[in-house]
């Protein structure tokens, strides 16, 4: 791998190729999407939890951008793999940052991606739950606590 020239002295971050698979102290780059379908956000249940997660939790989908995708490029792509719904329209909602397990930095971009029709459940998708701010999900989500959800109906509805 060529060099750039620049130097780094205080652990900016610096990318060279994708491998192809996850190291320790590797780093994610990661898309967070909370569905909005009209006036309501939609959950999934998954057969298989995303990376291993409980599937008995909610889901929204979420997965990591690919080397030179735009975000709505990918956005798109991965709302479609994980549910079949099309992306009309996206609000950018945050950006994260933070070192998880096995020294992984993961910066995840959350943003909300509009749907006109409500995912379908194939492949890993088994229920599909659309609800509102006075309605939230008896169900649990995996990565989302009840104010956190509150928070994105004020925020963006």
């Amino acid at each position: 791998m060529a060099l750039s020239g620049n130097a780094y002295a205080h652990g900016e971050a610096n990318f060279g190729r994708p491998l192809r698979r996850e190291v320790t102290g590797g780093s994610h780059l990661t898309l967070e999407i909370p569905l909005r379908h009209r006036d309501g956000l939609v959950g999934l249940l998954l057969h298989r939890g995303v990376h291993g997660g409980d599937p008995s939790k909610l889901y929204f989908p979420h997965d990591l951008i690919r080397v030179g995708e735009t975000v709505p490029d990918g956005v798109a792509r991965v709302v479609e793999e994980a549910c079949g719904a099309e992306v009309t329209g996206l609000d950018a909602v945050g950006l994260e940052s933070w070192t998880g397990e096995k020294g992984h930095w993961h910066v995840c971009y959350t943003t909300i991606a509009r749907i006109r029709r409500l995912p379908e459940t194939r492949r890993n998708v088994r229920a599909v739950l659309r609800f509102g701010p006075k309605s939230l999900p008896a169900t649990p989500f995996a990565w989302w606590d009840r104010k956190s959800l509150r928070w994105l109906f004020r925020t963006y509805f």
